[in-house]
């Protein structure tokens, strides 16, 4: 019964879409690259970065997209064949040749609007640009005087302001393990691993978080244990407690840390 309850919602989510004639969505975007070319996608076909795909939550296998970095206004159209990101805060999941399109590689996210192309549209960088819904610039209005000044004009007495004091956001504390961080002053480096996932998702929400965040992760993927690891290497004993803090910033609360060889 489930089986076919889920088929019945997926079947409403195709003729829903469908039978709309238009598409268009704002948030945030991330992407995922060669680290997980060949495996499936939701769709049934095989992963390839170099492709010009996205993952959606709801849009049927096969929409054509047209995503626009609101940042540098650079665009490129897609094809949904995949189901994600699974995090509230995002939208939308682009291969790493959509992604590269948009410039947001360095960035790991960036806003994004995403409207719906037509059938034809060739999927890749958009040579002409679409109309899409503009930014809203504040306009600033310039007040025209009622009557002519006359002798000398009156200065303007600003207010003082009284500075509004803000209390520094203190930094979340991160547990390390082993639980002695690394003494400074030395050539030593170290790798810090911030996570280990066996859903492949949540490996990429974290190298995003840590892109975001300033730094430089990468992905170690174990057989063994079927394990995606997040890491950060290289890190020298002087830039380690600035390194942890920037991961406690991004929101995480515990690193295991080894010293490379």
């Amino acid at each position: 019964m489930k089986k076919y309850a889920i088929i019945i919602i997926g079947l409403a989510v195709a003729v829903f879409c469908s039978a709309q004639e238009s598409f268009h969505e704002e948030g945030l975007a991330s992407w995922y690259g060669d680290e997980f070319d060949g495996q499936n996608t939701a769709s049934g076909e095989t992963f390839d970065s170099s492709q010009f795909t996205a993952a959606h939550p709801t849009l049927p296998f096969g929409t054509l997209l047209i995503i626009t970095n609101q940042y540098n206004r650079k665009q490129v159209t897609v094809r949904v064949n995949d189901r994600g990101p699974f995090v509230s805060t995002r939208i939308l999941d682009l291969s790493k040749a959509a992604a590269e399109q948009i410039d947001m590689i360095a960035a790991g996210t960036a806003s994004i609007t995403a409207d719906l192309a037509p059938k034809d549209t060739p999927l890749g960088p958009v040579l002409t640009p679409i109309a899409t819904v503009p930014a809203t610039t504040p306009t600033t209005t310039t007040p025209t005087p009622t009557t002519a000044p006359t002798g000398t004009a009156p200065v303007a007495t600003v207010p003082a302001t009284t500075p509004t004091m803000v209390a520094p956001t203190p930094t979340p504390t991160v547990k390390i393990l082993p639980p002695t961080p690394p003494p400074t002053g030395t050539n030593k480096k170290y790798r810090i691993q911030v996570g280990a996932f066996g859903v492949p998702n949540n490996a990429i929400i974290a190298f995003n978080k840590l892109k975001t965040a300033g730094l430089t992760p990468s992905y170690e993927r174990s057989d063994k244990d079927k394990l995606y690891r997040v890491v950060l290497s290289g890190i020298k004993a002087d830039d380690f407690a600035s390194t942890i803090e920037k991961i406690g910033r991004a929101g995480f609360k515990e690193v295991v840390y080894h010293e490379e060889p």
